[in-house]
């Protein structure tokens, strides 16, 4: 099932980007890539809402983003991430604004998939697809290096459990990238 997913995933990823080297090529718009990584703050918290988990992980990226004109554009990417003992592979479908040539700002639909949900963990139950919304500043520092700041916030619950969570993930992140 994991396999399936992450190949799926991969897949959509690929089109994503045959389609924008062809609206490259047709409208003569550019596509780039890049890397980007940072910190989450996570948050999950139990039924009681007087627990739960909170806590500072790793996230790193893989990207492309197409200009739909000059001040619109298109990335989506390929994240892996860390909240609690859960990694996720999410992909992000993001639609940026570009305020001038240093900030933009973006937002967008994510999937979020739970690659190990395999623990053994008693009287508790995963799904392993979620969906989120993110929320994102980016500043540019120069053409390659910029910082980015996103908050993403679940629509879905993903992880059940009698004592442990049972609610949608948040998080806050601060990363920098590099675009080729």
């Amino acid at each position: 099932m994991k396999k399936l997913l992450l190949t799926t995933g991969i897949f959509f990823l690929l089109i994503f980007n045959i389609q924008a080297q062809e609206l490259d090529n047709k409208f003569n718009h550019r596509t780039t890539f890049g890397i980007k990584g940072g910190i989450n703050n996570s948050h999950l918290s139990n039924i009681s809402k007087s627990e739960g988990y909170s806590g500072i992980e790793l996230y790193g990226s893989l990207f492309s983003e197409t200009r739909l004109s000059k001040k619109w554009s298109f990335q989506n990417e390929l994240l892996f991430s860390y909240t609690d003992d859960y990694l996720y592979l999410e992909f992000p479908f993001l639609l940026k604004y570009h305020i001038n040539d240093k900030w933009a700002v973006f937002t967008g639909p994510k999937l979020d998939f739970i690659l190990n949900n395999d623990f053994e963990y008693i009287n508790q139950e995963f799904k392993t697809l979620g969906v989120s919304g993110v929320l994102g500043l980016e500043y540019k520092f120069s053409k390659h290096f910029f910082i980015e700041a996103t908050y993403n916030f679940g629509f879905t619950k993903q992880i059940f459990s009698d004592n442990l969570y049972s609610t949608t993930r948040k998080t806050f992140r601060v990363g920098i990238g590099y675009k080729f």
